[in-house]
């Protein structure tokens, strides 16, 4: 087992301890401080699969995460891609508005579903193209300290340099799956 202090830009310091298996519990060595976004070393059993709703790539992924040995969540994908519409659609019908539907019984229980298992599941992955829903779910997932990665569908046309939060960003599967498998259980 090796011990260092890390230290970078902003003044922080932190004593980080590691080895090159990973175990639960450990913590993983990385090149630079934020591949510590996840910090200790993490066994990932489930997958919360992240998108958009009209992304029919959505089920096969799932199913190729469940092959690669891991369970892929990707359940809130089964209401089609026109829930949001008729969610919104009926909102307007009962004379809602944007805030009191997002206070609705309905959009609370949806909500409180989705976290539940963005909760549950050990890691994200995000799979391109997705939404502003999407990218929430995904820094919810990091911001609480597990890995949330990124496979995009292909060259971005817009580049943003924000996607760096991600704990990797991929543009195969082959590749994501050769990183997850580092860390399944």
């Amino acid at each position: 087992m090796k011990s260092e202090t890390v230290s970078w830009s902003g003044g922080q310091k932190q004593i980080f301890t590691y080895e090159k298996s990973v175990k639960p519990g450990q913590i993983i060595e990385c090149d630079k401080p934020s591949d510590f976004q996840f910090g200790f070393a993490t066994v990932i059993h489930s997958i919360y699969v992240i998108g958009s709703l009209a992304n029919s790539e959505i089920p096969k992924f799932a199913n190729e995460l469940q092959t690669q040995g891991f369970e892929a969540f990707a359940d809130w994908y089964s209401p089609g891609p026109d829930a949001d519409n008729y969610w919104r659609d009926y909102s307007k019908a009962r004379g809602l508005t944007y805030k009191q539907a997002l206070q609705s019984h309905g959009a609370r229980m949806i909500f409180e579903f989705d976290k539940s298992h963005l909760d549950r599941c050990d890691a994200a992955v995000m799979l391109m193209p997705a939404g502003k829903s999407g990218h929430l779910e995904l820094g919810y997932t990091i911001g609480r300290g597990k890995p949330g990665y990124i496979l995009f569908d292909g060259e971005p046309e817009r580049y943003d340099v924000m996607t760096q939060f991600a704990t990797g960003i991929f543009f195969s599967k082959e590749e994501l799956f050769e990183e997850l498998k580092k860390y399944r259980g």
